[in-house]
């Protein structure tokens, strides 16, 4: 809800840079006049206005035609559009037809959009008096049209409308349209980074034409990532592409085509012409306005085909490290905290999230070094010094991160130097901490107050509480006033209060599965980066971060934390073949292996304890007998009531498609009993035991 930045997002900033590079049509994101859960605000509606008509009276607007994103009313039904514009002038308004609304991936668009329903219809809009103070227009036509210039015609999708079986792309492109333009809002999708560049380069290949792709980039103040794709893609090829994993905030990505070529590969796809001759037509809004250069009058300056290029997408491992390194410096810079604080844990998630902090101070110095003045100024003022320029990394670490390793007296000696030596390896500030005074102190007043002594359990998820909260009294008074420079001593009292450090805390998803993490304990904080990625994949981008981010404790803590799996694993095996207890006892026990594989199936796959059975069947047939199948089954959703309530309460964590819901929206409090769906798995094996008897 950043107006004034979005404003200057869009002009001066991108529509300059297009114009410089001699580009005359500018495709910007989805909404990127407004963003966030507003969008039921009269507010929202009449700054967006005025925004546009600041953009329609700027001189800088002038021969180009610009579109960009903004919700509608129209007849008192909130449309979310495309609005195209051109010398002060509005063209066209494109709703949205095809709404992003699945759950899953975080999308609920119809929470505050109606989709237009009225397929190649048009209607009249009334403008409101902002936009009509500027060159005295009244109407535009609002609806789903095709724009015609004076050389060629332009379609339209956004965002979602790609992804549909029925992309609207495919008509428009059969009906004459050799661009389509797209804007975005779409977060980076975990283990299918691909995606968008294969549904560009089909709609292309097939049909022919050139696709205009922009997405937004970076953490827009939710919890998902956007990855600032942005593509140009020309007759089955990628033409043009944003850098990935960059904390620049305005890309232009420009090409210059030639749209005879498109006409050319329109006109050989024979299946293709049949097709269009007897396609519906679409409503035309035609303006006086050349695309093109005089190229195709003659002029000597023809463009050659563009060179396509070879997209390389990343893998699950630099996902895991670039989308929450970026999604954090947004973050950081945006909350007004002055750095961060890291509790360590020699662990395989504490150590990864502290390589991902180390790979977002790399892109800092990497973005200053390459001239980005707006990373350079928000670090700046993030550390309080006006004149420091970040060169080096560790000393980029040293002035923006703290680290700090608790323990309780009885730590791992072993766990503690491998905290120190990372610590040290990051440059990081660290501090170690026993808090076993405070944890006997808190005996000592329950048995006073109780008369009753405390197991060991008990005790440690005391010391998980205890962690977090000595991490946040740290936070708040850990900031050395003394390296704040070039402020005045008013000024600094008056941001005092943001002179905290924003607190973040490591768990993947396997973890919070099994549910062996502590309520407002070890994992409660400000921010959790890996709370969206299985082990598998943090030991993986571990593995990948010590070789590339020179950081040699990582595999350290990687092989500890391999041998500690294999040691736990053979007790595991070896406690096997005990007797189940009424809640499913030692044979029903699951390790985090089995805990990420059922999580899988009952997210990804939409299991029941039913399903999850007759899979598991099938996957430890030859490994596990029915009866164990079932207890572990059972095991599982046990677990899964007893933890609901736990998981609502956990740290924001940086969001990924492809990871499981945005929000688990099932029963807060649920019945552990799962009688009917227990008894259902239990009548399958009685009767599996009596075909065996009967053979």
């Amino acid at each position: 809800m950043d107006f004034q930045g979005n404003l200057d997002h869009v002009n001066p900033e991108s529509i300059e840079q297009a114009k410089a590079a001699g580009a005359r049509y500018r495709c910007g994101p989805e909404l990127d006049i407004t963003c966030g859960d507003h969008h039921h605000e009269g507010d929202t509606h009449l700054h967006a206005w005025q925004v546009l008509a600041q953009l329609l009276r700027h001189p800088s607007c002038t021969d180009i035609i610009v579109d960009v994103g903004l919700p509608v009313m129209h007849k008192d039904v909130v449309h979310n559009c495309k609005i195209i514009f051109l010398n002060g002038k509005v063209l066209l308004i494109r709703p949205k037809m095809i709404l992003a609304d699945d759950g899953s991936a975080g999308y609920c668009e119809t929470r505050w959009f109606t989709p237009w329903a009225k397929v190649r219809q048009v209607e009249e809009y009334r403008l409101p008096p902002c936009i009509t103070e500027v060159k005295g227009q009244t109407t535009v036509p609002i609806g789903d049209a095709l724009l015609v210039t004076c050389d060629t015609c332009v379609g339209f999708e956004i965002c979602e409308e790609l992804y549909n079986p029925e992309s609207p792309h495919v008509p428009q492109y059969l009906d004459g349209a050799e661009i389509i333009s797209n804007c975005l809002g779409a977060y980076e999708e975990f283990r299918r980074p691909e995606t968008a560049v294969n549904l560009v380069t089909s709609a292309t290949m097939k049909s022919g034409g050139c696709y205009l792709y922009a997405n937004q980039r970076g953490c827009d103040g939710s919890l998902g990532y956007y990855a600032g794709e942005a593509y140009i893609a020309l007759n089955g090829t990628i033409v043009g592409r944003a850098a990935p994993y960059s904390l620049q905030e305005v890309e232009v990505v420009v090409a210059k085509v030639d749209l005879e070529i498109v006409r050319r590969h329109k006109a050989l796809i024979r299946s293709r012409c049949t097709h269009a001759a007897k396609t519906e037509a679409y409503p035309r809004v035609k303006t006086d306005f050349w695309l093109c250069s005089d190229a195709d009058e003659g002029g000597l300056s023809i463009p050659p085909f563009p060179t396509p290029l070879a997209i390389r997408q990343p893998t699950p491992e630099e996902q895991v490290l670039g989308g929450p390194a970026c999604w954090l410096w947004d973050f950081l810079r945006r909350s007004g905290r002055r750095g961060l604080l890291l509790p360590l844990e020699g662990d395989i998630d504490s150590s990864l999230t502290a390589a991902i902090v180390v790979h977002m101070c790399h892109l800092v110095v990497k973005a200053v070094t390459t001239g980005d003045e707006k990373v350079l100024s928000d670090i700046r003022r993030i550390i309080g010094q006006e004149d420091y320029v970040p060169n080096e990394i560790r000393d980029l670490c040293r002035r923006l991160v703290r680290t700090l390793c608790l323990h309780g007296g009885e730590a791992s000696t072993c766990h503690v130097a491998l905290a120190e030596a990372l610590a040290k390896e990051m440059g990081s500030r660290h501090t170690t901490a026993d808090l076993s005074g405070a944890v006997r102190a808190m005996q000592s007043a329950l048995e006073t107050a109780s008369q009753v002594k405390p197991d060991a359990a008990s005790l440690q998820d005391l010391l998980s509480r205890l962690k977090m909260s000595f991490a946040f009294l740290y936070a708040r008074v850990s900031t050395d006033e003394k390296e704040v420079k070039g402020e005045e001593e008013e000024e600094a009292k008056q941001e005092s209060r943001d002179d905290q450090l924003l607190l973040l805390t490591s768990a993947n998803c396997d973890l919070l599965a099994s549910g062996d993490w502590v309520k407002f304990g070890h994992i409660s904080g400000d921010v959790n980066l890996l709370g969206r990625f299985p082990e598998e994949v943090v030991r993986g981008a571990l593995a990948r971060a010590s070789e590339s981010f020179a950081l040699p404790s990582l595999g350290v803590v990687l092989r500890e934390h391999e041998m500690r799996t294999k040691k736990n694993k053979k007790i595991h095996e070896e406690g096997e073949g005990e007797e189940e207890d009424e809640e499913g006892g030692p044979d029903g026990a699951l390790s985090l292996e089995e805990v990420a594989l059922c999580r899988q199936l009952q997210y990804g796959e939409g299991c029941g304890p039913y399903s999850m059975f007759g899979k598991l069947c099938w996957l430890w047939g030859g490994r596990c007998g029915v009866q164990e199948i079932a207890r572990k089954v059972k095991t599982f959703f046990r677990n899964y009531s007893n933890l609901q309530h736990k998981v609502w309460t956990a740290t924001p964590t940086c969001y990924v498609p492809g990871t499981g819901p945005l929000q688990d929206a099932r029963p807060i409090v649920s019945s552990p009993k799962w009688t009917w769906q227990f008894n259902a798995i239990d009548l399958v094996i009685r009767n599996k035991g009596k075909k065996e008897e009967t053979k």
